[in-house]
């Protein structure tokens, strides 16, 4: 069952869909299953791709990924692994672009 997730993260990340990486993370919680770190890499990914029409879902991927790493995601399970550096550096990024766009 989590490989039919992983391919539907794998497509909302392809696709540049953050919001529907979410609600894939919502039908997860429904089937009783949590991220893994390699759903939260490509959910970052997506959101943080996406942010660029939806500015502020940067803010969704840095709470997940303090959430993760926190292991504090619902149920309170500990984190069961690390997420990359490329999943951190891309919400930076997205954090650096929201506050150009701020500035100007």
């Amino acid at each position: 069952e989590r490989s039919t997730f992983r391919a539907c993260l794998t497509e909302c990340f392809n696709a540049g869909n953050g919001v529907s990486a979410l609600k894939v993370v919502e039908k997860m919680e429904d089937a009783m299953l949590k991220p893994d770190a390699g759903d939260v890499h490509l959910i970052v990914l997506a959101l943080c791709r996406n942010n660029k029409e939806e500015p502020g879902l940067w803010e969704d991927a840095f709470e997940l990924l303090l959430q993760y790493a926190a292991g504090t995601e619902e149920g309170g399970e500990a984190a069961r692994g690390v997420v990359d550096v490329v999943s951190y550096n891309a919400v930076l990024k997205c954090m650096g672009e929201g506050q150009r766009c701020e500035d100007s």
